[in-house]
């Protein structure tokens, strides 16, 4: 990179008194694209998981991964744009470390947590992602179950993308079921369908990521 664009990467585009411009008059809230951003309370987000769980019974979870998946293939796009408006260059050919730099603060920006991504399951086919203060079990309360179906997905298209190949997502711990931060795993399809089972086998997430750093699906 020129040390033109080196001085660009300095800059913090992303704070939050920057990057969201409200229109009091309008009541009109946009981001630096000038995309119309929704603030969602917490009622409303608890309101239509429960009425989601109510009209669908067990196919809540999987309703809410499908929406997941596609709100994350739109924020990829809403993304690499700003990308390129703020750096001039694709997402792809930023620094890696700047890239999930950018991605934990746009990701806090949005209302969807603090984002943490771990490597440490790379070389067995892995990440391991946690996630404080989540999307829906901030939102829904301890109901003793996994509640971030929607979070799921959305990491499944983001990570998916970054790393150029079609991957899945489990949560592995949720604040719904008592845990002390939600945690996710992304893998291939196969391996993914396998932790899952794992996950309604109510093994732990610590028992889980420690059976994969064995290699126990390798």
């Amino acid at each position: 990179m020129t040390r033109a664009d080196d001085a660009n990467l300095r800059k913090n585009h992303y704070r939050e008194d920057d990057y969201f411009s409200l229109n009091v008059r309008n009541g009109v809230i946009r981001n630096p694209l000038g995309h119309r951003i929704v603030a969602l309370p917490g009622e409303l987000i608890e309101g239509l998981h429960r009425g989601l769980e109510d009209e669908t019974a067990t196919a809540a979870p999987v309703i809410l991964y499908r929406c997941g998946r596609w709100w994350g293939t739109q924020f990829i796009k809403r993304h690499g744009a700003e990308l390129r408006q703020f750096y001039g260059v694709d997402g792809g050919e930023l620094p890696l470390h700047f890239y999930l730099q950018v991605l934990r603060r746009v990701w806090a920006l949005y209302g969807w947590g603090a984002l943490d991504i771990d490597f440490g399951l790379q070389e067995r086919g892995f990440l391991e992602v946690r996630v404080s203060s989540a999307l829906f079990s901030e939102a829904v309360g301890n109901i003793k179950r996994t509640a971030d179906h929607l979070v799921a997905g959305v990491l499944a298209s983001v990570l998916g993308d970054l790393a150029g190949r079609d991957l899945e997502c489990v949560e592995t711990a949720c604040r719904s079921k008592g845990d002390i931060h939600c945690a996710f795993v992304i893998g291939i399809k196969a391996r993914i369908d396998i932790v899952a089972s794992w996950v309604k086998q109510e093994r732990s997430h610590a028992d889980i990521v420690t059976a994969l750093a064995a290699g126990e699906l390798v």
